[in-house]
């Protein structure tokens, strides 16, 4: 039985969200803080602000693998930047990605 868009599970590590996505899955995860919710990448025909938000909570996921010294973790949300910012028709969201990457790349 798959999960409905409205649905929110806690994200304990990122091989739970991985599989889910790859499973096709329609779950929104939450960070077990509660401070972000992450959901994946499935059509590129979202609004540009559906867009900036899912970009805003890579980089929030990105930030957060970082601090915790999760280099995995942190390589897969920087991958998923890098998908969003290929696939985007938005330049505006292509510069936010590419600049959190280039960021990211520069520590």
């Amino acid at each position: 039985m798959r999960a409905t868009t409205n649905s929110v599970k806690t994200l304990e590590n990122f091989d739970i969200f991985r599989d889910a996505f790859h499973r096709g899955d329609r779950v929104n995860y939450k960070s077990p803080d509660g401070t972000c919710e992450v959901r994946p990448l499935y059509g590129l025909d979202m609004p540009a602000l559906d867009q900036l938000q899912l970009a805003l909570q890579y980089t929030h996921a990105l930030l957060q693998a970082s601090a915790t010294r999760d280099r995995a973790g942190a390589a897969e949300w920087r991958d998923e930047l890098e998908v969003l910012a290929l696939h985007t028709d938005n330049p505006s969201i292509r510069k936010v990605c590419e600049g959190v990457i280039g960021a990211f790349l520069s520590r």
